[in-house]
């Protein structure tokens, strides 16, 4: 049977997919991107838009072959089950009951998903691999309903990461990219993500690890120290600010102030000169008045993300935030959009001032006609314009490069020779 993989959301999610493909290949299904036999529809509920694009996958999978079998799993079929009721699909399987799916399925291959640990190089992701530590969540933000769905903080067993680094490293990966729900929480029988970094980094091979997102207040000095000690962990931050005004934040239930994110980015930078900022901001959410936005932009304009994720307040059932008034759509959009430009200001500004010098690049993205793209260590994406085989883009370690100029949309490199 042709099987046809389909993942929104997070890369707990795409990690979670990967693991459960190993499966299905495993069992003698064979994957392909058009018209399958079976669609996995691994899905995200973080926004009201990723509840709509998830329920679009299903219908253009019931369109593109009425015949197929439809699994659809994810936080979607956690708490909004109703809704992919009414699309007819064969199965639903809630997110804490992932695990079942070779059971309800009665695949005979059972590979255990803790022990399968083997991920498929895809042209999307060359060089990197993804390896998750931990899930759950302890915050209460009263705008998520995460917690809701993937429940309390959960931290697989540092062996078990160790192993699974191991084998990805064996299979010619040359970034691991280290992901969770709430990462910076990481602690299996006292051992944190410090602790767990420190042996990570010592493991034979190893290209580099990059943290995929963690919240500010696990940013510690200890941490920054590890970082800036060290060429294995990457200096790149992804921090969910979320806004600039104190306000918001306590609404949010958010339990530091916009004064931390400025003395925090402060000591980022005078401990990791070059460190890439990468950040989350929400806009439009209940309360926020024009002197609000007006803060949240003045955290971008003096925190210069290398990227800023902005996107808008979604009411989401089931949190406290529901109940909160409302801002116009019109409103949220005009704020949005001004918003993305001042990131985009901020972006040129920190890529600008690594002008000339010399990083360390993985590739990622291969075109054997006219370019190649790939990730400096802080977080910076650039075109390069040799080119390699698909085969020399996979077999690559750390490509020393110099990054020529930055513009607006692109940021040009050329190999160090």
């Amino acid at each position: 049977m042709k099987v046809k993989f389909i993942t929104l959301g997070c890369k707990v999610n795409q990690y979670e997919t990967q693991s459960l493909r190993e499966i299905f290949l495993a069992n003698g299904f064979k994957e392909t991107f058009t018209k399958a036999d079976f669609y996995f529809i691994n899905t995200c509920s973080v926004t009201h838009s990723a509840d709509r694009k998830s329920i679009k996958y299903i219908r253009k999978a019931k369109k593109e072959n009425p015949q197929a079998k439809i699994l659809v799993t994810g936080c979607l079929a956690e708490k909004d089950k109703e809704l992919i009721e009414k699309e007819g699909v064969d199965y639903i399987v809630s997110q804490n009951q992932k695990y079942k799916i070779p059971s309800i399925l009665n695949l005979k291959n059972k590979l255990s998903l803790k022990d399968n640990l083997s991920l498929r190089i895809t042209d999307f992701y060359l060089n990197r691999a993804f390896v998750k530590i931990q899930d759950g969540c302890n915050n209460f933000c009263s705008f998520c309903k995460v917690r809701l769905i993937r429940g309390k903080s959960k931290s697989r067993p540092v062996e078990e990461i160790v192993r699974e680094v191991k084998f990805l490293l064996e299979r010619g990966f040359k970034e691991i990219v280290l992901c969770g729900i709430n990462l910076g929480s990481y602690n299996y029988q006292g051992k944190d993500l410090i602790s767990l970094l420190k042996l990570l980094i010592k493991i034979k091979g190893l290209g580099r690890l990059r943290l995929s997102s963690i919240e500010p207040q696990y940013v510690s000095k200890e941490l920054l120290n590890l970082i800036s000690s060290t060429e294995k962990v990457c200096p790149h931050l992804h921090i969910p600010f979320q806004s600039g005004s104190d306000k918001i934040l306590k609404l949010m239930n958010k339990k530091v102030k916009s004064s931390f994110y400025r003395e925090l980015v402060s000591e980022i930078r005078k401990t990791i000169p070059d460190c890439g900022i990468s950040a989350d901001f929400m806009i439009g959410f209940p309360y926020e008045e024009e002197e609000d936005f007006k803060k949240t932009l003045r955290l971008i304009e003096e925190t210069n993300p290398v990227r800023s994720h902005i996107f808008p307040y979604s009411e989401r059932k089931q949190t406290p935030s529901f109940k909160f008034p409302k801002i116009s759509s019109k409103v949220v959009r005009e704020r949005k959009e001004i918003a993305i430009q001042v990131g985009e200001k901020a972006s040129l500004r920190f890529r600008k001032s690594q002008e000339k010098k010399m990083f360390k690049v993985v590739l990622d993205e291969n075109s054997e006609k006219s370019y190649t793209r790939g990730y400096t260590e802080n977080y910076i994406r650039v075109l390069l314009k040799e080119t390699f085989s698909l085969k020399e883009t996979c077999s690559k370690s750390l490509i020393p490069i110099v990054i020529d100029k930055a513009t607006p949309k692109i940021t040009y490199a050329r190999l160090l020779k």
